[in-house]
Order: C-alpha cells, then sequence, then structure tokens
C-alpha cells in the first residue's frame, strides 16, 4: 500500500527502491510477478502514467510478468477492437458521402455515437438498398431529433 501513502518527505522512487529489496530478498519469481504487478497498478491511481512508467522502467522482470502481459494484451485487444470501430466508420461515411452526398454534422455525430462494429458493417451494407442518410440510419439510431 505504500505507493498510495503520503510519504511526505520520503520520495516515490525510494519507496520503490525499497519495494524491489524487499520483494527481491523474500520472493520467488512468480510472487515477484504478482507484487510488481499490483504496485503497478496502485502507482496508477496516485500517479500519472509517465511517472509510473518512469518508476517501473528500472524494475527487471516486470515485463516478464504474466499479469503485466495480460494487462498488456487487454489494452491490444481493446485499441485494436477500437481501430476495427473507427475503421468501418470512416468507411460508412465515404461509401455513403459517394452514395448520398455529404452527410452534415448531424449525421456524422450520429455516426461516432455508434460504438459498435457490427451495427456500423450492417449500415456499410445497407447503403446499398436505401436512398437518403436518414434512411440508412433510421433503424439505427434516433434521427428525428
Amino acid at each position: 500500500m505504500a505507493p498510495l501513502a503520503d510519504m511526505g518527505a520520503l520520495s516515490i522512487d525510494r519507496v520503490i527502491r525499497r519495494i524491489d529489496d524487499g520483494i527481491r530478498a523474500e520472493t520467488d519469481g512468480a510472487e515477484a510477478d504478482i507484487f510488481w504487478t499490483s504496485t503497478f497498478l496502485l502507482l496508477g491511481l496516485r500517479y500519472p502514467l509517465d511517472v509510473v512508467k518512469s518508476l517501473m522502467k528500472e524494475i527487471r522482470g516486470m515485463r516478464e510478468s504474466v499479469t503485466y502481459q495480460a494487462i498488456l494484451d487487454e489494452g491490444r485487444e481493446e485499441g485494436e477492437m477500437q481501430g476495427a470501430v473507427n475503421e468501418a466508420r470512416e468507411l460508412l461515411v465515404r461509401i455513403g458521402t459517394r452514395r448520398f452526398g455529404s452527410p452534415g454534422s448531424r449525421v456524422i455525430d450520429l455516426i461516432r455515437g455508434i460504438t459498435e462494429r457490427e451495427t456500423l458493417e450492417q449500415l456499410v451494407e445497407r447503403v446499398l438498398v436505401v436512398m437518403s442518410w436518414q434512411e440508412l440510419l433510421a433503424n439505427f439510431v434516433d434521427v428525428s431529433t
């Protein structure tokens, strides 16, 4: 819990070094991974990411931690999903613009509000069978306002 405490005169980097000394002296590799991952997460509750990264870069083994790697993997997966959603939005706007003309800010806002890739893909397919932006979005978002 030390990374969350108000340490007064003690600097956080000194506290991290002391934690490191204790972990090295009292744990094995798997247990150390758990302690460092916990420390990393606790630091993130109190300090900005750049400070946390700077403090943790010197900690050997942190990058090899299975828990740390799982956190990174989850972040990558979320990033990939968000990238796919953004690509589907861009495709929808590009194809819709060719078919219906400029979407206008209201339509762009409605499309930005769609967060599911599957919904966006369905809309891309509907572009071929509807005649306007309003008709395209009618069953997917509230276009009346």
